[in-house]
């Protein structure tokens, strides 16, 4: 995005607040515009204009959070359910469980799948806050519980 008639180095401009009071800023080095909203002025016109220019991906942050949170719940709430499984495929072999010393359950491939998720779940999670506030992101991870419980009443566990 390019601003025309953003002002350079030496320029002074005045800002004057609703309240009726004015201050003045000189604008000393020029760098590369931050996240919006960026406050320009458009110094082709007599009077002063001052718009509030938003970026087209700052509009979808939002619901890229959104969705980030909501796939992390489902990812996270998969997992156990994945891990379990494969956990009662080892038991129905009879083999050594994991907390007689046995390590079986690294060959069970079902296992891994829950690992992964669990994985794919939280760096979802940790994505999720860079795009959304944390008052959304945070009760949204809640729903992995939800999703885990409903789980286990379907599939008898």
């Amino acid at each position: 995005m390019t601003f025309p008639s953003f002002p350079f180095p030496g320029y002074v401009l005045s800002l004057i607040c609703p309240n009726a009071s004015q201050a003045w800023c000189e604008i000393i080095r020029v760098s590369q515009l931050l996240a919006s909203p960026v406050l320009y002025r458009d110094l082709n016109s007599s009077i002063t204009n001052w718009s509030i220019s938003e970026n087209a991906e700052n509009k979808y942050s939002l619901y890229v959070g959104l969705v980030l949170a909501i796939s992390s719940s489902i990812f996270i709430g998969s997992s156990f359910i994945l891990k379990k499984k494969g956990l009662l495929q080892l038991a129905n072999k009879g083999v050594t469980r994991a907390g007689q010393g046995g390590y079986s359950y690294l060959k069970e491939w079902l296992w891994w799948a829950g690992l992964l998720s669990m994985g794919a779940g939280e760096a979802a999670n940790f994505a999720a806050y860079a795009f959304a506030p944390a008052t959304l992101v945070t009760p949204l991870g809640a729903l992995s519980v939800l999703i885990r419980y409903v789980s286990n009443k379907e599939l008898g566990f």
